[in-house]
């Protein structure tokens, strides 16, 4: 899969089938050739999803 630069969080709700988190927290790191990698996605919504790392990159 190629490297997709994210801008924000919300970028990711597509990914997410229409779900509407309440909270989302997210954390990154930037790598040596210059792509942001991301460690940790905690997705927080009132139908109480799994507060885990979405495998939205499948």
């Amino acid at each position: 899969m190629a490297h997709q630069h994210i801008e924000s969080p919300e970028a990711l709700l597509p990914a997410l089938e229409g779900v509407l988190p309440t909270k989302v927290e997210w954390s990154h790191r930037q790598t040596a050739d210059g792509w942001s990698e991301t460690k940790e996605i905690t997705i927080v919504s009132p139908k109480s999803v799994s507060p885990s790392r979405p495998d939205y990159g499948a």
